[in-house]
């Protein structure tokens, strides 16, 4: 079905480029968008077509066909295409009069970041998103972005408190008036039971199947033809899973058999069954869905990503399962080529950012230097003892702030671009401190810094004796010992640093923006920390940086 569909999409695509006319006239009763997205699963083509002559007659504003024709992409798992027009869209000045139209274009935005697996780029718009929706109260958008919240936690190895925040998301989403309120239940409950799966709680990730399946049975008030029996594909996957880590096995086969019946293939359903398929050594089938998903995200242009690194391999273990090592090891060398890419581009995007900073930085000192030459040349004419007096305290302070924000600036370059080294910490040189103690001190801190657990309020004491394995008599001592400070002010550092960072890289944030994503609960506080820590306060950094930022 999906070869046929791609063909005739294909073919389509041909004629309208080559004679610039469509395939059929389409009648003017279906050119509508409720029309386009309702063919959108069965025929791809023509819910394209229809957009494209609407745009053709100007029958709707360009930024409401931009988002129509990346709502069809995102349907089709299409979400680079999809997100470049939302990002379109997003720019357009009409397009954003509305909040709620920003809001549903930001929350069409994040979501293809999720299913792209961007955590860069998600956080950002997540958090944009949810400054919006708690600025006009929009307690739709508040669920989606709690729930998005919990995905994340969850993803840092906070589990329980990540489902937990799930499963509040889902109870809120029940509670709000909302067209596609259905379409989002499914969608929660899916991957709240994913996740429960994952973590091996297989009870609970059975009964949030069952809510995402009564949803489904409901409707998904969509008007896409066919849409829940492609949504039936990700239960039949989730429950093939559950039932055969419980040891069903005949039923666990009997779902996936429903599965393979349906017409609809689902990337996300293909995805979810292939630890089944590894289980029950179906390598053949394992190996024919590892294909159709590279096909699938590879003809999104995301060759590049965590998608098609995790689908490489599950395709080389099923080449091992099925005794064909030179194809594994054509795929590894292949995996091998796309993780070092991968990596290159992350340490690239913030070596690059760190460089420009840092050029920045350079300039401004030099700008400073200029201007403290000049205007102590012009005091000294009247008053040179007070001048000298007054420099010497300006650029005493001056030097103060430069010296941490650049010592900061680099930890943060050296820490991306080593990538997994030894994160540099400020130890005590006692010759009795136990070398296992001092390992795992920096374990410890190399992990808080590269999965910024900092970043949540309740990180604390007792994260730290998590960490280290040892209990509250003595984290004290230790942390005493190798970072030179108390463990509250450890934690502190560690924040301000981050906090300096995002002052710098993220001139759009707010006070309190910087302070929640900096795991600190109120801005209030934020700017307490930070004048003790570096003798300024956060507003006069940033005012600092931009009045000494060079014309552009």
């Amino acid at each position: 079905m999906m070869k046929c569909k791609k063909f005739v999409f294909g073919l389509w695509a041909i004629c309208y480029s080559q004679l610039g006319v469509a395939a059929t006239q389409l009648p003017d009763s279906l050119l509508t968008f409720e029309k386009a997205y309702y063919y959108n699963i069965v025929d791809m083509p023509k819910s394209l077509q229809i957009v494209q002559t609407m745009r053709e007659r100007k029958m709707a504003q360009s930024w409401e066909l931009d988002r129509a024709e990346a709502n069809l992409w995102s349907l089709d798992r299409q979400y680079n295409k999809a997100l470049k027009l939302y990002q379109k869209v997003l720019k357009n000045p009409k397009a954003v009069e509305s909040w709620e139209e920003e809001l549903r274009t930001l929350f069409f935005i994040t979501y293809c970041y999720d299913k792209l697996s961007d955590e860069r780029h998600l956080s950002e718009m997540g958090f944009r998103m949810k400054e919006l929706a708690e600025k006009y109260q929009a307690a739709t958008y508040l669920s989606m972005t709690e729930f998005l919240r919990g995905k994340r936690l969850y993803a840092m190895g906070r589990k329980d408190e990540g489902c937990s925040i799930c499963e509040r998301a889902v109870e809120a989403m029940k509670r709000v008036s909302y067209r596609y309120k259905n379409r989002m239940l499914f969608i929660f409950n899916a991957n709240l039971s994913n996740m429960y799966l994952n973590d091996g709680k297989y009870q609970e990730a059975s009964k949030t199947l069952s809510n995402a399946e009564e949803v489904l049975r409901q409707g998904l008030n969509m008007n896409v033809l066919d849409v829940e029996r492609r949504a039936y594909s990700v239960v039949y996957a989730t429950k093939a899973r559950i039932l055969a880590a419980e040891g069903q096995l005949a039923q666990a086969d009997s779902v996936y058999a429903l599965m393979r019946s349906n017409p609809y293939r689902d990337i996300g359903a293909e995805v979810i069954v292939l630890p089944y398929l590894k289980m029950r050594e179906k390598y053949a089938d394992m190996l024919e869905s590892t294909k159709y998903c590279r096909k699938v995200v590879e003809s999104d242009n995301n060759q590049i990503g965590m998608n098609i690194i995790s689908i490489l391999r599950f395709e080389i273990e099923a080449y091992m399962g099925m005794k064909d090592f030179q194809k594994a090891s054509e795929d590894y060398y292949t995996l091998t080529k796309l993780t070092d890419s991968l990596h290159i581009d992350n340490m690239n995007y913030f070596s690059n950012e760190a460089r420009a900073n840092l050029r920045r930085e350079q300039l401004v000192a030099r700008q400073n230097l200029q201007l403290s030459i000049g205007i102590s040349a012009l005091i000294i004419l009247s008053l040179l003892m007070l001048a000298a007096f007054v420099h010497h305290l300006l650029a005493r302070k001056r030097t103060k702030v430069m010296m941490a924000t650049i010592e900061e600036l680099m930890f943060y370059r050296n820490l991306f671009l080593q990538n997994g080294d030894k994160v540099p910490v400020e130890m005590e040189g006692n010759e009795a401190a136990s070398h296992e103690e001092k390992h795992r001190f920096k374990e410890m801190d190399k992990r808080i810094m590269k999965e910024k657990l900092f970043c949540s309020p309740e990180f604390g004491r007792d994260d730290l004796m998590r960490l280290m394995g040892v209990d509250k008599n003595a984290i004290a001592p230790i942390v005493q010992k190798y970072a030179h400070t108390n463990v509250s002010g450890y934690i502190k550092m560690k924040r301000m640093e981050y906090a300096v960072t995002l002052l710098k890289e993220r001139p759009e944030l707010t006070i309190a923006a910087i302070a929640d994503m900096s795991g600190i609960k109120s801005a209030t506080t934020l700017v307490n920390h930070f004048k003790e820590t570096y003798g300024i306060t956060p507003s006069d950094y940033r005012a600092s940086l931009a009045n000494s930022a060079p014309p552009q």
